[in-house]
This record gives structure tokens, C-alpha cells and sequence, in this order.
């Protein structure tokens, strides 16, 4: 546990939670010294467990998006989040040169025509003895379709936090 309330285990760990800074600090001087130690550790924790959860949840996630989008996948990732052996993606799919995948070939296409899609997926995943094993996705929702997940599919509420 660091001096600062923050817990830092590894991600990807049993038990392991999202670092968050503890903003109930006294004083301005001492939050921005905590947040400074907090981006020190984070960033030192990051090449072990953490690469390499994430590098399976997305590996879990792209054929499965490669298949529904006739093409080759990669992501832009704007949250992972990972709670014991539940795991949370919001990421922006691309094609490998970066740009948006052609979606003119799949069964998304009328719903980007309407400009009823938005260019991002939802992920819930399920660490196995072995693996993670998808659980749920949504692609292309306009809305925030991970609201019922705790209650439908059991997974930590704090998992889809910001």
C-alpha cells in the first residue's frame, strides 16, 4: 500500500483493483505531491502483469470482431479496467493503417449511414483458471450499454467507473 491510500497491486492479480489517486487529501500541496507519486508508481508497475492482461483481453476480443467486421482489427484502447477476475474494454476499433474499419461490408453499414454508430466497443471479460473468456460486447451502441451489466452478468459495479 503506498503512503498516498492508493492501492497498487498488479493489475490482472486475483484481488487486484484500479489505482485511483485518494483525493480526500488535506491541502493542495499534498495532493499534487501524492498525484506525482502516484504517476511515478503507476508508471514503474506497468511492463509486468498489466501488459500482458491486456494483450490477452484484447487478443480475446479481436477475432471475434474481426469476424463480425469481415476484417483485420486493432484497437485504440480509452479504459481497461480489471477488478479480481472481471474485466472492463471501452475501445475505438481501427484497421491496422489507424483509420475507422470499413463498415460498407457489414450489417452496421445502414446504422452508420443514419448516423445511429458510434465508432467504439463495450467489452465485459471473465478471467478462467487459464484465460479470459468473453463474456459480453456491444459495438457501436450510442448509448452506455454496460449499465446492467453488474446486475445481469454479476460483475463489480466499481469495474465500470471512470
Amino acid at each position: 500500500m503506498a503512503t498516498c491510500g492508493h492501492r497498487l497491486d498488479r493489475l490482472g492479480a486475483p484481488g487486484a483493483r484500479r489505482v485511483t489517486p485518494n483525493l480526500q487529501l488535506v491541502g493542495r500541496f499534498s495532493r499534487f505531491a501524492c498525484w506525482g507519486q502516484y504517476r511515478l508508481q503507476r508508471r514503474q508497475s506497468v511492463p509486468g502483469p498489466a501488459a500482458l492482461a491486456r494483450k490477452a483481453i484484447l487478443d480475446t476480443l479481436r477475432p471475434t470482431l474481426e469476424k463480425e467486421l469481415k476484417q483485420k482489427i486493432q484497437f485504440q484502447v480509452h479504459q481497461l479496467a480489471i477488478e479480481g477476475d472481471w474485466a472492463f474494454l471501452f475501445a475505438a476499433p481501427q484497421q491496422p493503417n489507424g483509420k475507422a474499419p470499413d463498415y460498407g461490408k457489414t450489417r452496421y453499414r445502414e446504422a452508420v449511414r443514419a448516423g445511429a454508430f458510434d465508432n467504439g466497443v463495450a467489452a465485459l471479460f471473465r478471467r478462467t483458471r487459464r484465460s479470459w473468456r468473453l463474456v459480453t460486447h456491444v459495438l457501436g451502441a450510442t448509448d452506455v450499454p454496460w449499465m446492467d451489466w453488474p446486475r445481469r452478468f454479476g460483475a463489480p459495479k466499481q469495474l465500470f467507473t471512470p
